[in-house]
């Protein structure tokens, strides 16, 4: 009776430290907070006829429109609630460029508040925070002073499929990431989804965050943000295809 009696209470005592220990990770997780800086590269590929420019100017070419195309973000995080801001930086020809993309992920909402700039109009596009098919794969790598794990995902924009590559730690309890990349279980040190490029540059931990919803500019959905996007888009690849017309007329 005795011996049943002492391991009645060993049981008791283990299931007590369980959760005592269930307890105590659940509270370190809701009140997990960090700041993390991020570069992001667009994928630039200008395809100059090899007949028209020698090797020397279509690297200058490359390398002027890529580094056009590099920003810095800084993603500021809770348990609950992010803000990813894309930070000032002074462009090429020494003018200034004010950053003004800023995401705002609610995940008790499931919403998120994108504020951000088109061709001087600002645009809030709200909607809702969509799930994501992640498959984690057996590889890992490290990133900085954490060990990261491959996960992938497609998915549709615009009749294309865009495939999805993302390195996530463990280490950072937070199922968040720059961008719209999140829902994996840690936080996403870096993602390629074939236009961009994301990498994180500098970690830090339990900071004090102010965590604030971007307000002001035309409220629209995701989809008709796109709608918009594109348009410009074609509009900007015309004027591109012009500035090459003038480098090479000013050749002959």
């Amino acid at each position: 009776m005795k011996i049943l009696l002492k391991s009645l209470k060993s049981i008791k005592l283990v299931y007590t430290l369980c959760l005592v220990l269930m307890s105590t990770s659940s509270s370190f997780a809701q009140n997990f907070t960090g700041r993390v800086t991020y570069m992001s590269h667009k994928s630039i590929d200008l395809k100059l006829d090899s007949t028209k420019y020698d090797l020397e100017t279509r690297n200058k070419l490359q390398g002027f429109f890529t580094k056009q195309f590099q920003d810095e973000y800084v993603l500021d995080f809770s348990a609950t609630t992010s803000l990813y801001s894309e930070q000032d930086k002074i462009s090429l020809n020494s003018t200034s460029k004010i950053g003004r993309d800023k995401l705002h992920k609610n995940f008790k909402t499931k919403f998120y508040t994108r504020k951000l700039e088109l061709l001087g109009k600002v645009f809030l596009i709200e909607d809702s925070i969509k799930s994501k098919n992640w498959e984690i794969k057996n590889e890992t790598k490290n990133i900085g002073n954490y060990t990261c794990t491959k996960a992938t995902y497609n998915y549709k924009k615009n009749d294309s499929l865009i495939k999805v590559t993302a390195w996530f730690t463990k280490e950072i309890p937070v199922s968040n990431g720059p961008d719209i990349y999140d829902g994996l279980p840690g936080l996403i040190l870096q993602v390629d989804d074939g236009f961009y490029a994301i990498l994180s540059t500098k970690v830090e931990l339990n900071t004090e965050n102010t965590i604030k919803l971007p307000k002001g500019g035309k409220v629209v959905t995701q989809n008709e943000y796109d709608a918009i996007y594109a348009e410009k888009q074609k509009e900007g690849k015309s004027k591109a295809r012009a500035y090459l017309q003038g480098i090479e007329s000013s050749k002959n």
